[in-house]
Protein backbone atom coordinates (compact mmCIF):
# COMPACT_ATOMS: atom_id res chain seq x y z
CA UNK A 1 0.00 0.00 0.00
CA UNK A 2 1.06 3.67 -0.60
CA UNK A 3 -0.08 6.88 0.58
CA UNK A 4 -0.15 9.29 -2.00
CA UNK A 5 0.16 12.62 -0.47
CA UNK A 6 -0.89 16.19 -1.99
CA UNK A 7 0.19 19.37 -1.19
CA UNK A 8 2.44 21.97 -0.31
CA UNK A 9 6.01 21.07 1.38
CA UNK A 10 6.22 22.49 3.98
CA UNK A 11 9.02 22.96 6.74
CA UNK A 12 10.92 24.47 9.45
CA UNK A 13 11.02 27.76 8.41
CA UNK A 14 13.55 30.59 8.89
CA UNK A 15 12.26 34.26 8.08
CA UNK A 16 14.07 36.54 6.32
CA UNK A 17 15.82 39.11 9.80
CA UNK A 18 15.17 36.02 12.09
CA UNK A 19 17.45 35.09 15.00
CA UNK A 20 16.75 31.39 15.83
CA UNK A 21 18.17 27.77 15.39
CA UNK A 22 17.29 24.75 16.50
CA UNK A 23 19.06 23.07 19.42
CA UNK A 24 20.38 19.38 19.52
CA UNK A 25 21.02 19.46 22.98
CA UNK A 26 24.19 16.82 24.32
CA UNK A 27 22.92 17.13 27.65
CA UNK A 28 19.67 16.12 26.90
CA UNK A 29 21.26 12.62 24.74
CA UNK A 30 23.94 11.58 26.62
CA UNK A 31 23.41 9.55 29.27
CA UNK A 32 26.69 9.57 32.07
CA UNK A 33 27.57 7.71 35.28
CA UNK A 34 29.49 7.45 38.12
CA UNK A 35 32.72 5.21 37.65
CA UNK A 36 35.39 4.42 40.28
CA UNK A 37 38.52 6.39 39.53
CA UNK A 38 40.89 3.98 41.21
CA UNK A 39 41.11 1.09 43.34
CA UNK A 40 38.64 -0.41 45.22
CA UNK A 41 37.27 2.64 46.85
CA UNK A 42 33.74 3.26 46.12
CA UNK A 43 33.21 6.64 47.81
CA UNK A 44 32.13 9.58 46.04
CA UNK A 45 36.16 11.45 46.12
CA UNK A 46 37.15 8.41 44.12
CA UNK A 47 34.46 8.32 41.65
CA UNK A 48 34.29 10.43 38.31
CA UNK A 49 30.73 11.12 36.24
CA UNK A 50 31.35 9.68 32.90
CA UNK A 51 29.43 10.22 29.51
CA UNK A 52 28.72 7.26 27.45
CA UNK A 53 28.70 7.89 23.92
CA UNK A 54 25.99 8.09 21.84
CA UNK A 55 24.21 8.80 18.67
CA UNK A 56 26.55 11.17 16.31
CA UNK A 57 28.81 12.11 19.75
CA UNK A 58 29.50 8.10 19.39
CA UNK A 59 30.22 8.02 16.05
CA UNK A 60 33.99 8.01 14.91
CA UNK A 61 35.09 8.25 11.53
CA UNK A 62 32.87 8.59 8.27
CA UNK A 63 29.63 9.86 8.08
CA UNK A 64 26.60 11.83 5.35
CA UNK A 65 24.71 14.10 5.91
CA UNK A 66 22.02 15.06 3.92
CA UNK A 67 19.08 17.87 3.79
CA UNK A 68 16.13 19.36 1.90
CA UNK A 69 16.24 22.78 1.86
CA UNK A 70 15.05 25.89 0.39
CA UNK A 71 17.16 29.14 0.55
CA UNK A 72 15.39 32.59 0.73
CA UNK A 73 17.33 35.56 -1.45
CA UNK A 74 19.59 37.49 1.34
CA UNK A 75 20.84 40.14 -1.63
CA UNK A 76 17.66 41.78 -1.70
CA UNK A 77 16.97 44.12 -4.70
CA UNK A 78 19.35 47.24 -4.54
CA UNK A 79 20.42 50.26 -6.17
CA UNK A 80 23.99 51.14 -7.25
CA UNK A 81 23.53 52.41 -10.90
CA UNK A 82 21.80 55.43 -11.83
CA UNK A 83 19.08 53.96 -13.50
CA UNK A 84 15.58 54.01 -12.21
CA UNK A 85 14.84 50.41 -10.49
CA UNK A 86 11.49 48.21 -11.06
CA UNK A 87 8.67 48.30 -8.40
CA UNK A 88 9.30 45.02 -6.89
CA UNK A 89 6.64 43.22 -4.74
CA UNK A 90 7.31 42.89 -1.09
CA UNK A 91 8.19 38.73 -0.43
CA UNK A 92 8.76 37.59 2.14
CA UNK A 93 11.35 35.22 0.93
CA UNK A 94 13.46 38.08 0.02
CA UNK A 95 15.47 40.38 2.08
CA UNK A 96 14.75 44.52 1.80
CA UNK A 97 17.56 46.17 0.72
CA UNK A 98 18.59 50.07 0.48
CA UNK A 99 20.79 51.75 -2.08
CA UNK A 100 24.12 50.05 -1.83
CA UNK A 101 26.40 53.16 -2.28
CA UNK A 102 24.86 54.97 0.90
CA UNK A 103 23.58 52.17 3.28
CA UNK A 104 20.83 53.87 5.88
CA UNK A 105 21.56 51.98 9.26
CA UNK A 106 18.10 53.31 9.86
CA UNK A 107 16.63 50.63 8.09
CA UNK A 108 16.16 47.72 9.98
CA UNK A 109 17.27 45.76 7.50
CA UNK A 110 20.61 47.58 7.24
CA UNK A 111 21.29 47.16 10.86
CA UNK A 112 20.29 43.46 11.19
CA UNK A 113 22.33 42.46 7.99
CA UNK A 114 24.53 45.27 6.04
CA UNK A 115 24.63 44.68 2.33
CA UNK A 116 28.64 44.46 2.73
CA UNK A 117 27.97 41.28 4.70
CA UNK A 118 24.93 40.14 2.95
CA UNK A 119 27.65 39.36 -0.34
CA UNK A 120 29.80 36.57 1.55
CA UNK A 121 27.00 35.64 4.13
CA UNK A 122 26.95 32.09 5.78
CA UNK A 123 23.91 30.28 6.56
CA UNK A 124 24.31 27.20 8.29
CA UNK A 125 22.70 24.08 8.06
CA UNK A 126 24.31 22.17 10.58
CA UNK A 127 27.00 22.77 13.08
CA UNK A 128 29.04 21.45 15.72
CA UNK A 129 31.29 23.22 18.32
CA UNK A 130 33.53 22.39 21.34
CA UNK A 131 32.74 24.61 24.68
CA UNK A 132 35.11 27.09 23.49
CA UNK A 133 33.06 27.77 20.64
CA UNK A 134 36.12 26.29 17.89
CA UNK A 135 34.41 24.74 14.90
CA UNK A 136 34.64 21.13 14.45
CA UNK A 137 32.12 20.71 11.87
CA UNK A 138 29.82 23.02 9.64
CA UNK A 139 28.05 22.81 6.64
CA UNK A 140 25.93 25.23 5.06
CA UNK A 141 25.65 27.99 2.20
CA UNK A 142 27.62 31.01 1.74
CA UNK A 143 26.57 34.11 -0.44
CA UNK A 144 29.09 34.00 -3.43
CA UNK A 145 27.86 37.49 -5.14
CA UNK A 146 29.60 41.01 -5.79
CA UNK A 147 26.38 42.99 -5.48
CA UNK A 148 22.89 42.88 -5.16
CA UNK A 149 21.72 45.27 -8.05
CA UNK A 150 19.60 43.13 -10.31
CA UNK A 151 21.61 40.44 -8.72
CA UNK A 152 19.69 37.83 -6.26
CA UNK A 153 21.87 36.03 -3.98
CA UNK A 154 23.92 33.16 -5.85
CA UNK A 155 24.95 30.22 -3.30
CA UNK A 156 27.52 27.77 -2.83
CA UNK A 157 27.47 24.56 -0.45
CA UNK A 158 30.89 24.97 2.14
CA UNK A 159 31.83 22.66 5.08
CA UNK A 160 34.48 23.27 7.97
CA UNK A 161 36.17 20.83 9.87
CA UNK A 162 38.79 20.41 12.24
CA UNK A 163 41.19 17.36 12.59
CA UNK A 164 44.33 17.31 14.58
CA UNK A 165 43.74 21.17 15.82
CA UNK A 166 43.53 21.95 11.66
CA UNK A 167 40.33 23.41 10.41
CA UNK A 168 40.00 23.45 6.56
CA UNK A 169 37.69 25.29 4.98
CA UNK A 170 36.10 23.06 1.56
CA UNK A 171 33.76 25.61 -0.74
CA UNK A 172 31.69 23.86 -4.82
CA UNK A 173 31.10 25.68 -7.21
CA UNK A 174 28.01 27.66 -7.44
CA UNK A 175 24.85 25.49 -7.42
CA UNK A 176 22.04 27.72 -6.28
CA UNK A 177 21.54 30.28 -8.75
CA UNK A 178 18.62 33.05 -9.68
CA UNK A 179 16.84 32.63 -12.92
CA UNK A 180 19.12 34.64 -15.85
CA UNK A 181 16.24 34.57 -18.65
CA UNK A 182 12.64 34.45 -19.38
CA UNK A 183 10.61 33.91 -22.08
CA UNK A 184 11.35 36.56 -24.83
CA UNK A 185 8.91 39.35 -25.59
CA UNK A 186 9.22 41.47 -28.84
CA UNK A 187 9.69 45.02 -29.13
CA UNK A 188 11.94 47.05 -31.61
CA UNK A 189 15.04 47.11 -28.76
CA UNK A 190 15.19 44.16 -28.16
CA UNK A 191 15.76 42.19 -31.38
CA UNK A 192 19.29 40.91 -30.49
CA UNK A 193 18.77 40.14 -27.17
CA UNK A 194 17.21 36.70 -26.88
CA UNK A 195 18.86 32.91 -27.41
CA UNK A 196 18.44 30.39 -29.60
CA UNK A 197 15.66 28.35 -27.30
CA UNK A 198 13.51 31.93 -27.11
CA UNK A 199 14.28 33.40 -23.75
CA UNK A 200 15.52 36.76 -23.34
CA UNK A 201 17.61 38.20 -20.45
CA UNK A 202 20.17 40.81 -21.85
CA UNK A 203 19.90 44.51 -22.87
CA UNK A 204 22.40 46.21 -25.24
CA UNK A 205 23.90 49.41 -23.88
CA UNK A 206 25.11 50.38 -27.10
CA UNK A 207 27.69 49.44 -29.88
CA UNK A 208 31.83 50.01 -30.62
CA UNK A 209 34.03 51.45 -33.18
CA UNK A 210 36.87 49.40 -32.37
CA UNK A 211 38.44 47.72 -29.33
CA UNK A 212 42.03 47.69 -27.69
CA UNK A 213 42.17 44.43 -25.31
CA UNK A 214 39.72 45.25 -22.99
CA UNK A 215 39.33 48.39 -23.40
CA UNK A 216 36.00 49.58 -25.56
CA UNK A 217 35.09 52.82 -27.11
CA UNK A 218 32.05 53.71 -28.39
CA UNK A 219 30.53 54.31 -32.74
CA UNK A 220 28.83 57.64 -33.05
CA UNK A 221 25.78 56.31 -31.05
CA UNK A 222 27.26 56.71 -26.95
CA UNK A 223 27.42 53.88 -24.45
CA UNK A 224 23.93 53.41 -22.00
CA UNK A 225 25.52 54.29 -19.09
CA UNK A 226 22.66 55.00 -16.17
CA UNK A 227 22.30 50.47 -15.69
CA UNK A 228 26.37 50.57 -15.76
CA UNK A 229 28.45 50.69 -12.51
CA UNK A 230 32.27 50.52 -11.33
CA UNK A 231 34.41 48.34 -9.02
CA UNK A 232 34.71 44.87 -10.99
CA UNK A 233 31.40 43.97 -10.49
CA UNK A 234 29.10 44.37 -13.44
CA UNK A 235 29.32 41.76 -15.44
CA UNK A 236 29.71 42.67 -19.40
CA UNK A 237 28.73 40.46 -22.73
CA UNK A 238 29.21 40.09 -26.42
CA UNK A 239 27.40 37.93 -28.53
CA UNK A 240 28.34 35.33 -30.63
CA UNK A 241 25.42 34.15 -32.72
CA UNK A 242 23.37 33.03 -30.21
CA UNK A 243 25.78 32.48 -27.37
CA UNK A 244 26.18 36.14 -24.79
CA UNK A 245 29.89 35.55 -23.60
CA UNK A 246 31.97 37.54 -21.19
CA UNK A 247 34.25 40.50 -21.39
CA UNK A 248 34.79 40.47 -18.13
CA UNK A 249 33.36 43.29 -15.25
CA UNK A 250 33.50 46.94 -15.55
CA UNK A 251 36.29 48.66 -14.27
CA UNK A 252 35.21 52.05 -15.77
CA UNK A 253 32.96 53.49 -17.69
CA UNK A 254 31.64 56.81 -19.37
CA UNK A 255 29.44 57.40 -22.80
CA UNK A 256 32.63 57.20 -24.54
CA UNK A 257 34.61 54.28 -23.06
CA UNK A 258 34.23 51.69 -21.06
CA UNK A 259 37.00 49.33 -19.67
CA UNK A 260 36.93 46.00 -18.27
CA UNK A 261 39.50 43.19 -15.76
CA UNK A 262 38.47 40.60 -18.48
CA UNK A 263 40.97 38.61 -20.41
CA UNK A 264 39.80 39.31 -24.18
CA UNK A 265 41.89 38.57 -26.79
CA UNK A 266 40.02 38.35 -29.51
CA UNK A 267 38.41 40.81 -32.48
CA UNK A 268 35.23 42.35 -32.38
CA UNK A 269 34.32 43.87 -35.50
CA UNK A 270 33.27 47.94 -35.53
CA UNK A 271 29.09 48.05 -34.74
CA UNK A 272 29.55 45.05 -32.32
CA UNK A 273 27.11 45.51 -29.79
CA UNK A 274 28.34 45.12 -25.96
CA UNK A 275 25.31 43.77 -23.47
CA UNK A 276 24.45 43.34 -19.79
CA UNK A 277 21.79 41.18 -17.85
CA UNK A 278 18.38 42.86 -17.87
CA UNK A 279 16.64 40.01 -15.86
CA UNK A 280 17.25 38.22 -12.43
CA UNK A 281 14.88 36.08 -10.75
CA UNK A 282 15.40 34.00 -7.36
CA UNK A 283 13.33 31.39 -8.48
CA UNK A 284 14.86 29.12 -6.18
CA UNK A 285 13.06 30.93 -2.89
CA UNK A 286 9.84 28.49 -4.57
CA UNK A 287 12.17 25.24 -5.29
CA UNK A 288 13.75 22.61 -2.72
CA UNK A 289 17.13 21.34 -3.09
CA UNK A 290 18.77 18.18 -2.01
CA UNK A 291 22.25 18.57 -0.19
CA UNK A 292 24.51 16.27 0.59
CA UNK A 293 27.96 16.60 2.98
CA UNK A 294 29.51 12.87 2.59
CA UNK A 295 32.69 12.71 4.86
CA UNK A 296 35.07 9.36 3.99
CA UNK A 297 37.51 8.36 6.71
CA UNK A 298 39.26 6.12 4.77
CA UNK A 299 41.12 8.82 2.68
CA UNK A 300 39.82 12.39 4.61
CA UNK A 301 37.62 13.23 1.77
CA UNK A 302 34.80 15.74 1.87
CA UNK A 303 32.40 15.58 -0.83
CA UNK A 304 29.13 17.74 -1.66
CA UNK A 305 26.52 16.28 -3.32
CA UNK A 306 23.58 18.71 -4.74
CA UNK A 307 20.04 17.45 -5.87
CA UNK A 308 21.66 13.59 -6.18
CA UNK A 309 25.04 14.67 -8.56
CA UNK A 310 28.20 14.87 -7.04
CA UNK A 311 29.09 18.54 -7.11
CA UNK A 312 32.76 18.93 -5.49
CA UNK A 313 35.57 16.46 -3.58
CA UNK A 314 38.64 17.42 -1.89
CA UNK A 315 40.75 15.91 1.11
CA UNK A 316 41.57 17.71 4.84
CA UNK A 317 45.10 17.47 5.08
CA UNK A 318 45.25 15.62 8.33
CA UNK A 319 44.78 12.22 9.19
CA UNK A 320 43.34 11.74 12.72
CA UNK A 321 39.74 10.39 13.26
CA UNK A 322 37.27 12.78 13.24
CA UNK A 323 34.43 12.93 16.27
CA UNK A 324 32.06 15.38 17.07
CA UNK A 325 32.87 17.41 19.94
CA UNK A 326 30.74 16.53 23.42
CA UNK A 327 28.62 20.13 22.67
CA UNK A 328 25.13 21.27 21.35
CA UNK A 329 25.11 20.56 18.20
CA UNK A 330 22.13 23.35 16.26
CA UNK A 331 20.25 23.70 12.88
CA UNK A 332 19.89 26.81 11.45
CA UNK A 333 22.65 28.95 13.08
CA UNK A 334 25.70 29.10 14.98
CA UNK A 335 25.38 30.74 17.85
CA UNK A 336 23.06 32.51 18.98
CA UNK A 337 23.93 36.13 19.95
CA UNK A 338 21.90 39.27 20.11
CA UNK A 339 22.30 43.00 18.52
CA UNK A 340 22.87 44.62 15.70
CA UNK A 341 24.73 42.71 12.65
CA UNK A 342 24.67 39.51 15.19
CA UNK A 343 23.15 37.74 11.81
CA UNK A 344 27.15 37.29 10.48
CA UNK A 345 28.66 36.02 13.54
CA UNK A 346 25.26 33.68 14.11
CA UNK A 347 25.57 32.08 10.77
CA UNK A 348 22.11 32.58 10.64
CA UNK A 349 20.13 30.59 7.66
CA UNK A 350 17.11 32.13 5.79
CA UNK A 351 15.09 29.90 4.09
CA UNK A 352 13.01 25.91 5.31
CA UNK A 353 14.69 23.46 6.04
CA UNK A 354 12.24 20.20 5.34
CA UNK A 355 14.09 17.60 6.43
CA UNK A 356 17.55 16.16 8.04
CA UNK A 357 19.09 13.31 8.61
CA UNK A 358 23.00 11.61 9.17
CA UNK A 359 24.18 8.36 8.94
CA UNK A 360 27.72 6.68 9.94
CA UNK A 361 28.43 5.70 6.34
CA UNK A 362 29.24 7.01 3.19
CA UNK A 363 27.23 7.74 0.75
CA UNK A 364 27.57 8.07 -3.13
CA UNK A 365 23.99 6.99 -4.43
CA UNK A 366 20.95 8.86 -4.05
CA UNK A 367 17.47 7.51 -4.19
CA UNK A 368 15.34 10.24 -3.15
CA UNK A 369 16.19 13.84 -3.71
CA UNK A 370 12.82 14.94 -2.54
CA UNK A 371 12.38 13.11 0.93
CA UNK A 372 15.87 11.47 2.82
CA UNK A 373 15.56 7.71 2.47
CA UNK A 374 18.27 7.19 5.60
CA UNK A 375 19.40 3.44 5.95
CA UNK A 376 17.41 2.85 9.87
CA UNK A 377 20.40 0.93 11.07
CA UNK A 378 23.02 3.59 10.32
CA UNK A 379 21.07 6.44 11.29
CA UNK A 380 22.23 8.45 13.76
CA UNK A 381 19.68 11.16 13.71
CA UNK A 382 16.86 11.72 11.03
CA UNK A 383 14.38 15.19 11.35
CA UNK A 384 11.22 15.76 9.03
CA UNK A 385 9.83 18.80 10.32
CA UNK A 386 6.83 18.38 7.58
CA UNK A 387 4.48 16.66 10.39
CA UNK A 388 1.59 19.09 9.55
CA UNK A 389 0.80 17.77 6.00
CA UNK A 390 0.56 14.30 7.80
Amino acid sequence: MYDVLLGKQRGLVFPVMCNGGVVIDYGDNIPSQNLQVTGSDTSSANTENVHIGYGLWANEGSFTLESIITPYDINGYGEISSATQPTIASNKKIMPSNTHESPNTNYQSERYLPIANRLGHEMTIFSNYDSTDTVRFWFGLVNSTLHNENQPAEYKLRARMRLNNVTQTFDSPICIQPSYLRRYKFNTNNLDTFNEDGMGGFQSIGAIASHSGTVFTADSEDFTITNLFNGGRLEVFYRSEFDFISLGRVTANSVDEITTNGSFSGTLASGSELFIRSYAEPTYINDTFHTACVFNSTNNSITFYINGNKLFSDKHAETTTFTFAPNDCKIGQAFSHKGYNTATINKQFMGEIHEMSMMDITRKNFVGTFNLLPNYENTLFYYRFEEVDL
